[in-house]
């Protein structure tokens, strides 16, 4: 979907189930080296019993480590092959080591950052989220396993490091009462509710977990209103409340990051409110939406947010803009929690590519963006997957690597779900899928950059 001229973003700042196993996936890198390119101790990994219905494992062999500019090191490590689009990525922050990966087919985890990969059981049935908390819980937000479509949403959670998921919680169904800003209630439409396009954050200095979607409403007994939910826990996930629908907001959510104080920015394109740029609402602790405006000259699509770790005042975003009918990425900060921006500032280096779908984290003195670039701007068909950093807080930005050996066609499958894309110390994880080997079915890759 293209951006158009005059478009408004909105920042309110505010599957299958898959079985337990030993088996190991070691890290395939891109199935274009050449053979003579491999390790001399050459090793393949196990198949996986037939039972798991996950695929059977290619040979692998490390890709051999590359110096790049301004990196350490960039390894890109296939996963698996078949699996599901829609990846999502989380680091636990007390043990770096371990990641999990899920997609809306099997899911993955990780004990030595990446090294190799496991099957996780972590349930995934479309609009998969996975984030970890700060007691080193992997925290799974998935539709309804067995839903179809998947009416509620499900909150899965796991003490073992991604060994194994036990249900938390629902914190959408069909019985949750949504109220909207002129005070009245409705329940979600049934009896095929569906809550879509969910997202997931989790505070990291609290036990505060907040969550999106997208729903319609049934009010007088016809499915007559469609919202943007917002809906917050104080205990970890165990309980839900204030479910209400957010103001003005009339196209799904892209993105939502908690700010240092436990404010909450939320990332959003389209609206029915006449700001002619850059919106920003205000998620604070006392269940209130804030909103300022600040125009820009700007043709705004997707956007991204990040809060500022260390800094409650500061926050930034990444935004697709449309430049002659092609579509960049640009970026702008703000440090006085949204009411005024920078001007933006180019992030995807030289603009004769047509690029897409930016993913934004920021982790301490560090800023990650990644992004789709097709190198042939009239077409989308085939794309490479790019990071960009910046240290100085977004003032200027290094040039863009590209993390995938070469373009193929990629996902996303959805509107809102392309890459996931972590941060811990001195590494970035982004987590992608592509159909490089050209069979109609997507790989799994985990990209890994680590910075000096």
């Amino acid at each position: 979907m293209r951006a158009s001229t005059g478009a408004c973003v909105l920042l309110f700042v505010a599957g299958l189930l898959t079985v337990p196993s030993a088996s190991v996936w070691l890290p395939t890198p891109a199935l274009e080296l050449d053979p003579d390119e491999r390790d001399a101790d050459e090793h393949y990994a196990p198949a996986l019993p037939a039972s798991v219905g996950a695929p059977s494992a290619a040979p692998a062999w490390p890709e051999p480590r590359r110096a790049l500019d301004g990196f350490v090191t960039r390894d890109e490590w296939l996963v698996a092959d078949p699996t599901g689009g829609e990846p999502d990525i989380a680091v636990d922050p007390t043990d770096a080591s371990r990641i999990e990966v899920t997609t809306y087919g099997p899911s993955f985890r990780s004990a030595d950052s990446g090294a190799s990969w496991a099957l996780s059981t972590a349930p995934t049935f479309g609009d998969d989220n996975v984030e970890a908390d700060r007691a080193g819980r992997f925290l799974a937000l998935t539709g309804e396993v067995g839903g179809i479509p998947p009416r509620n949403l499900e909150l899965y959670a796991s003490t073992d490091h991604g060994a194994t998921f036990a249900l938390l919680s629902r914190p959408q169904d069909a019985t949750t009462l949504w109220r909207l800003p002129n005070g009245t209630s409705y329940r979600a439409c049934g009896p095929t509710v569906l809550y879509d396009y969910a997202k997931l954050t989790v505070d990291p200095a609290s036990d505060r977990i907040f969550i999106t979607s997208t729903t319609q409403l049934n009010v007088s007994g016809q499915c007559s209103m469609i919202i943007q939910t917002f809906i917050r826990s104080l205990d970890g996930g165990a309980t839900w409340q204030d479910p209400q629908a957010v103001p003005d907001a009339t196209t799904r959510f892209e993105d939502l990051s908690v700010a240092a104080d436990g404010s909450v920015f939320l990332a959003i394109r389209g609206s029915a409110n006449v700001c002619a740029g850059i919106s920003v609402w205000l998620y604070t602790s006392d269940n209130v939406f804030h909103e300022t405006c600040q125009a820009a000259a700007l043709a705004p699509g997707r956007v991204w947010v990040a809060a500022d770790p260390g800094n409650a005042s500061r926050v930034w975003a990444a935004f697709e803009s449309l430049v002659a009918g092609v579509r960049h990425i640009d970026a702008t900060s703000s440090t006085d929690r949204g009411q005024t921006w920078s001007a933006p500032v180019a992030v995807d280096g030289t603009r004769d590519t047509n690029n897409e779908y930016p993913v934004l984290v920021a982790s301490a003195g560090r800023l990650d963006v990644a992004y789709q670039r097709h190198p042939n701007p009239t077409t989308t068909t085939l794309a490479d997957v790019m990071l960009v950093s910046s240290a100085d807080h977004g003032a200027s930005w290094g040039a863009p690597v590209q993390l995938t050996l070469r373009a193929a066609k990629s996902a996303p499958v959805a509107g809102n779900d392309y890459f996931g894309m972590a941060a811990a110390g001195a590494h970035t994880y982004v987590a992608y899928a592509q159909d490089r080997d050209g069979d109609g079915h997507w790989e799994l890759y985990v990209a890994t950059v680590t910075y000096p």
